[in-house]
């Protein structure tokens, strides 16, 4: 259902698992020194017209704490699956809010992301197991606030152009999907 199919003739910068976070002591990108790396990565390939694909755990729903909204966050995210699907709607707005302070914490990173990529059609993106709350089309709409025109899906198909969606796999020079989708723990 969430299966993406792209040209295979142009060229392809796919990253993974970058975990994006709230700002606080879990906030590995931060730790790691590694956000102003990503950026100049970003950078040099939007500037040579490269299509970006972020496979999957880019902004991270699971690893939180680390901060007072962080543990704000496990205790309403956890006590809503305590609760059951009863109250989507407030599920939506604590996801939302989570999505949002990523953003912030993250905010060159993004900025770089609509302007650079997604304002060009050049951004796509893979669900991974930390960002599956992505499958809820309501959070993914969201996300379309930061970053225009992103549709997130399972898989992406690249593909030579003209090749038929009908014909399935045949035709398909690549498949790109985060790891989690072969884990029988998270598949």
């Amino acid at each position: 259902e969430r299966t993406l199919r792209r040209s295979s003739g142009e060229r392809y910068l796919i990253t993974s698992d970058l975990h994006r976070c709230i700002a606080g002591r879990l906030d590995w990108p931060r730790r790691q020194r590694v956000k102003q790396l990503y950026m100049d990565v970003l950078q040099g390939y939007a500037e040579e017209g490269w299509h970006l694909i972020e496979n999957g755990d880019v902004e991270d729903f699971w690893m939180v704490g680390g901060s007072t909204w962080g543990a704000v966050y496990d205790v309403a995210y956890l006590a809503g699956a305590a609760t059951g699907p009863g109250r989507p709607e407030a599920r939506r707005r604590i996801l939302c809010e989570h999505l949002d302070r990523i953003v912030e914490n993250n905010a060159e990173t993004y900025a770089l992301l609509r302007d650079a990529f997604c304002a060009s059609g050049r951004y796509h993106r893979t669900m991974g197991n930390h960002d599956d709350v992505f499958a809820d089309p309501a959070v993914a709409e969201h996300l379309g606030t930061h970053l225009p025109g992103v549709e997130v899906a399972d898989t992406i198909l690249l593909s030579p152009d003209g090749v038929d969606a009908a014909e399935g796999i045949a035709g398909v020079d690549a498949v790109v999907a985060h790891g989690h989708l072969t884990a029988s723990w998270n598949g």
